[in-house]
């Protein structure tokens, strides 16, 4: 389990015990998260699950798991109102059912997954209120709304798609009653305020510090706008969206981008389809087409560059190609041999996922839970115990599986809070009552008394006495990656 998963269970946790967050904020909008505030829609939704299930994995990963179904469902509505072509919508939504990307996004707890179902529900009824009733668009604008509250890259994705409406669908707009307008456009904003005091409150740190233009001082203009085209066209490079991925191991399986690699065949006949359609007036082709210029580039004005969880519409997008492309691919000798091929790339896929994807633990923070499990039932018997510190949070792991009294963490957060360790707007916690998260590197204890420390298994860290091994902590596929040993002190 992620880091950033646990922390969104425990504050569901701390909601539902006490009505505030891990650092004892009344029912906030943003929660604040290792020295980030995020938009906190995901942790109201994990709530009840809690209530259910209890603080577990299932609780916490739900919502995006439910809500990836939903998507495929929304997909498939979406693209039937667009082309009112049954065929399509099914191609679509099933190119996004088996899709690295969902299916990754839908197994853990990412508000990018909920978000994309929440704008396809929101597309869904903003067509339905061009073409049906007018008064759907005060649905549409709802759900637009909510998914600025569900994760950062629905902050410049939302307006992004606000923008590619007006050229194409201007004279359908002009014609709805001022006041389903005035009351979608107010519903629109009461639901962004949050998100726009955040830039002026001090909590859009980490937006504000994954911004590209921070790494530049005296920069020429074309300087600056040579870096974004560059930032820009990476989004539709073929090897990121189809072989390798965007670089972090969390986004899908290893040497596996977001697609399946053999949906570039279709992706080119997608786009091929895409132009020669025919659909009515066009709209829906001239949509897609600006959408598919504009959406890149929520993500492109950060310093990351290609990152998969600020993908959002450009995912949106390129499953109603892939969709196109199925649709129209001819049924033939080769249709077979190809189906064949790509049925076996998937099944690789799946081997990477679910078997060799375990393996990455740096990435997945893989070990956490068994070092509480282990040290839980000893804690008491231990003056110290030291955990390293780091961008793992580890802390956080003790809250989640030792079911951490919220009363109790909130009462001492602020004073065990390190802020911005890492001079990127991070925090951490120096410490859980008798546990300490040190950093190794500057670590010095008291070496006459015996005490519990948690060490990486390649840790080079020596002490002035005796280590004892009392247990081992595996991944998945049996290597070793932590191990916990006691410290006696060296006998004069």
């Amino acid at each position: 389990m992620r880091n950033d998963e646990a922390s969104f269970g425990y504050d569901a946790y701390s909601i539902l015990s006490t009505g505030r967050d891990q650092h004892g904020e009344f029912l906030p909008i943003l929660f604040k998260s290792f020295g980030d505030f995020k938009p906190g829609f995901y942790i109201y939704l994990t709530v009840p699950f809690v209530a259910m299930l209890g603080l577990n994995e299932w609780a916490i990963r739900l919502p995006a798991a439910i809500s990836g179904i939903l998507g495929v469902y929304l997909l498939y509505l979406v693209v039937w109102n667009l082309f009112k072509n049954q065929k399509i919508a099914l191609a679509s939504a099933f190119s996004l059912s088996i899709s690295p990307w969902h299916i990754a996004f839908s197994r853990g707890a990412w508000e990018a997954q909920v978000t994309v179902t929440l704008v396809l529900a929101g597309l869904l009824f903003f067509i339905k209120a061009l073409n049906q009733n007018n008064k759907y668009l005060v649905f549409s604008t709802g759900f637009f709304g909510v998914s600025l509250l569900m994760s950062h890259g629905a902050k410049p994705a939302i307006p992004l798609l606000l923008l590619s409406f007006l050229p194409v669908y201007w004279k359908k707009i002009i014609k709805i009653p001022f006041r389903i307008v005035l009351l979608s456009s107010f519903l629109f904003i009461m639901l962004s305020l949050p998100i726009i005091f955040s830039f002026f409150n001090g909590k859009s740190t980490r937006v504000a510090f994954l911004l590209f233009t921070n790494k530049y001082q005296n920069a020429k203009v074309e300087t600056i706008a040579r870096d974004f085209l560059n930032n820009w066209s990476n989004h539709y490079s073929l090897p990121i969206l189809f072989i390798k991925g965007d670089g972090n191991p969390q986004h899908s399986a290893a040497d596996f981008g977001a697609f399946i690699t053999l949906d570039i065949v279709f992706l080119f006949l997608g786009l091929k389809t895409l132009v020669n359609f025919k659909d009515v007036k066009g709209e829906a082709k001239v949509f897609i087409l600006i959408l598919l210029i504009l959406a890149p580039l929520s993500s492109t004005l950060t310093s990351e560059g290609v990152n998969f969880e600020r993908y959002l519409m450009f995912f949106i997008l390129i499953n109603i190609i892939l969709g196109l492309g199925i649709s129209n691919f001819k049924r033939n000798l080769f249709w077979g041999i190809f189906l064949l091929l790509y049925l076996f790339s998937f099944l690789l896929f799946l081997d990477a996922y679910f078997i060799h994807t375990s393996a990455k633990n740096g990435a997945w923070q893989t070990g956490y839970k068994e070092i509480v499990q282990f040290i839980t039932p000893i804690q008491e018997n231990f003056q110290k115990i030291y955990i390293p510190q780091g961008g793992d949070q580890p802390y956080i792991f003790f809250l989640l599986y030792q079911r951490y009294s919220p009363e109790k963490f909130q009462a001492f957060s602020a004073s065990v809070n390190i802020p911005n360790g890492s001079g990127t707007g991070m925090d951490y916690i120096s410490k859980l009552d008798n546990i300490e998260f040190v950093d190794l590197n500057k670590f010095n204890p008291p070496l006459n008394q015996s005490f519990l420390i948690v060490l990486p298994v390649n840790n080079t860290y020596k002490f002035e006495g005796f280590l004892k091994s009392i247990h081992g902590v595996k991944d998945p596929i049996g290597f070793p990656i932590y191990k916990i040993d006691e410290y006696v002190p060296k006998r004069l």
